[in-house]
């Protein structure tokens, strides 16, 4: 028997509200309460061919050992990569480095990271604009690396006090977006945005070695269309119909944001001034492209262009003899000028504020101050000592160092607060979500509001074409609602009964009578339709998988079993597999069916070249989802599917019997079969057994001292097949195994009601 729920479809697939944390913790790595060091132990020879002049450009890997020690914890990871980095600073005497947990080890990490930077902010004497300026972003509620300072050290030598920079790649989008499958592109000088054609192929021109706009994920694809129809958009739309077109594929309240702490810091480098050092990740779960800000140094007094940007005007930030049509076509809408405005205000008045600044600058340098005395490197570049160290928190000390730390903040503050527009802001509306439908129970619909002045927000809706309907939206912790007071109302509808139409928007109007819609024009839609029970079942899954089964390639890869519970055969190419909820379609079922009871193994190895039941996606050891999903006649809805904890390698979680929850931990591997053996394995009969060699060669001997009584000895392939049977008795039972190629097996002994499973290895 199998237990399979009721499913329908939706049509528009928008659930998990605000699930992702755009500011996730520091953690142990980007700790900012200490000076951690970081150690990286490398063969002089390595160190010296990166160090080496004329090598600035190299982007070799090379392996070392890198140690982390912060006080609390003190680790170490072997055989990682470690390479210069940065574009300018190459050339410089305090080199910057990239640290990659992942070069030699396909996806490894190291608490979650695959990569980190260490900058050694060569152009600032303070060596804390970067800090300053990344947790603004934070303070914002903007996604940007966490950063803290760090002490290096290489082969036992100190190289300075360093910033550590969180990388911007998948693992960065998939923590701050839900998703890391969309594009993303990191783009560099002369990443203008101007239109130079409808064509992907258009933006794949090059500067120097590079490209512009320059993919780091998805390369095989290769794709640059959806940035090709943004950049259009951007550049060609008319002004009257722009916000209603922008806004289905760019994430235009979060570009204010980056773009207000741009503008107060001064970050001439970036986007609107330099045309320069962001990123554009294409989100899967939204189809809307985000602005990512890249590389922060200089910024706050740091100049090298002979400007004021302690006194330059918000409004026209960006470089006047230049095309900027991020910052000009946004700035030409009134609607967007004031949500601008008021992200500014938000900003001055909140968190760049000198008298709520400067004292965390205090402790900071309070922190720092030891590790940057012992810095000798430090000097190397513009010959700043420790004099002018703890002078530029203070003033200018010349040269490209136009401002003090603190007197930029004051004159910036100062300069900007006059110059902010008087506004009557209309409420900013941030993008709706509701949850995952099902049968019988709420549906919670939750977006994000803000305002300068009181207000109230709605849902309207319509049900199977009747009269709409309007319910309030409440930031009060009931009805759906998380967290009263986070900025985020939510309201219930009662639970859905297919077949079924809803039809809603959401308005919210303060108290000057300002009223905004989400969307903009039209409506979301959710449709629901009767669907049959589909008894498949993630029936086993292990996310560290060493060495109990090898793929056709030999590769010892993640895999999950799927199991057919139910009396048919059942079709599975109109299926798909994700390890991600919010992209059920991540990845589509070959054609291909599954008979009654049966088991076929899926590699989640992101091979799919290997054959048809490798996917596209990998699973984490740390933690994730996976799940069967229908396809978009029935809206993506689930089949079946699991969120699991940390995992421990070699060691798989099931259904025992198959098909039956709850998931619990197996006694050993069963994939490809059928997991009811491991509910009368014995732990005792296992440790009583010896195995004699292992690796095999071509016999083996299996002893135990009670005495086997007809027991069964079954030897299967690592998929899964049973290549042989033998049954004896006795305290030793020879096998033949002279006919098995070299590989992983597991033997499998059977004595009445006790099984023991163990891995064989044969070279």
């Amino acid at each position: 028997m199998f237990r399979a729920p009721l499913f329908f479809a939706l049509s528009v697939f928008t659930f998990s509200a605000f699930a992702q944390n755009s500011v996730p913790d520091f953690g142990q790595v980007f700790r900012d309460d200490v000076v951690p060091r970081v150690d990286i132990l490398i063969a002089q020879d390595l160190l010296d061919e990166i160090l080496a002049p004329g090598n600035e450009s190299s982007n070799t890997e090379h392996p070392a050992t890198f140690i982390f020690d912060n006080g609390e914890i003190r680790d170490t990871v072997e055989m990682i990569g470690f390479r210069l980095r940065g574009n300018t600073s190459r050339s410089s005497a305090k080199k910057s480095f990239k640290v990659a947990f992942d070069s030699f080890e396909d996806g490894r990490d190291y608490k979650g990271l695959e990569k980190i930077n260490l900058n050694g902010e060569h152009n600032d004497p303070s060596i804390i604009r970067s800090k300053i300026s990344w947790d603004l972003l934070r303070d914002m509620g903007v996604p940007g690396p966490r950063s803290n300072h760090v002490e290096l050290y290489i082969n036992e030598v100190y190289y300075g006090l360093y910033m550590n920079i969180e990388q911007i790649d998948e693992e960065f989008a998939e923590s701050r977006f839900g998703d890391k499958d969309g594009n993303l592109f990191k783009c560099l000088w002369p990443a203008d945005l101007n239109f130079r054609g409808p064509d992907g192929a258009d933006y794949k021109h090059s500067s120097g070695s590079r490209r512009v706009y320059n993919l780091q994920t998805n390369k095989s694809e290769d794709n640059y269309d959806n940035l090709a129809n943004f950049i259009d958009v951007l550049n060609n739309t008319p002004t009257n119909t722009l916000m209603e077109t922008l806004e289905p594929i760019f994430n235009v309240n979060a570009y204010l944001k980056n773009l207000a702490v741009e503008v107060i810091i001064g970050q001439w480098d970036g986007y609107a001034y330099n045309k320069n050092n962001y990123y554009l990740y294409e989100n899967p779960i939204t189809d809307k492209i985000e602005y990512i800000h890249f590389d922060l140094d200089n910024t706050i007094g740091i100049d090298f262009l002979n400007r004021d940007w302690g006194i330059r005007n918000v409004y026209s930030w960006k470089k006047t003899s230049e095309l900027r049509p991020l910052f000009s076509r946004i700035m030409e809408i009134q609607t967007y000028r004031d949500r601008y405005t008021y992200y500014l205000r938000e900003l001055l008045e909140n968190y760049y504020k000198p008298e709520v600044l400067n004292p965390k600058i205090d402790i900071i340098k309070s922190m720092i101050q030891t590790s940057a005395e012992a810095d000798n490197f430090r000097t190397l570049d513009w010959g700043f000592s420790i004099d002018d160290f703890n002078s530029s928190y203070d003033m200018s000390l010349g040269g490209h160092v136009s401002y003090g730390l603190k007197e930029f903040i004051q004159v910036r503050y100062n300069s900007a607060l006059s110059q902010l527009e008087t506004i009557d802001l209309a409420p900013i509306i941030w993008s709706i979500t509701n949850t995952k439908v099902i049968v019988g129970e709420p549906l919670t619909f939750s977006v994000r509001v803000e305002d300068d002045n009181d207000f109230g927000v709605s849902l309207n809706y319509q049900l199977n074409g009747q009269s709409i309907q309007t319910i309030a939206m409440l930031d009060d912790g009931l009805n759906g609602d998380k967290e009263a007071g986070d900025g985020i109302y939510s309201t219930q509808l009662d639970g859905l009964n297919p077949p079924a139409s809803l039809e809603y928007y959401v308005t919210a109007e303060d108290i000057s009578d300002n009223i905004s819609r989400e969307p903009l024009i039209g409506n979301l839609e959710i449709t629901i339709s009767d669907a049959d029970a589909v008894p498949l079942f993630i029936n086993e899954y292990m996310a560290s998988n060493d060495i109990t089964i090898a793929d056709e390639a030999g590769e010892f890869d993640d895999w999950f079993e799927i199991y057919n519970a139910g009396s048919n055969d059942i079709f599975l190419g109109d299926k798909f597999l994700s390890d991600n909820f919010l992209r059920p379609d991540k990845w589509k079922m070959p054609d291909l069916s599954i008979g009654p009871g049966e088991h076929i193994l899926v590699w989640a190895d992101n091979d799919e070249d290997q054959g048809p039941f490798h996917t596209n996606f990998k699973l984490s050891k740390d933690g994730d989802e996976i799940g069967i999903f229908y396809g978009e006649e029935f809206g993506f809805l689930t089949i079946h599917s699991v969120v699991y904890g940390p995992q421990e390698t070699d060691i798989s979680e099931g259904l025992l019997p198959d098909g039956m929850e709850p998931f619990e931990v197996l006694s050993f591997a069963t994939p490809g079969r059928s997991n009811i053996v491991t509910g009368v394995n014995s732990p005792e009969f296992f440790q009583s057994i010896t195995i004699w060699p292992n690796p095999i060669s071509n016999m083996i001997y299996v002893m135990r001292q009670d005495k086997f009584s007809n027991a069964e000895f079954n030897i299967y392939t690592s998929a899964g097949q049973l290549i042989s049977e033998t049954s004896g008795s006795g305290k030793e039972v020879m096998l033949d195994v002279t006919s098995l190629k070299s590989g992983v097996y597991i033997l499998q002994i059977i004595q009445q009601d006790r099984v023991s499973s163990h891995r064989l290895l044969k070279y």
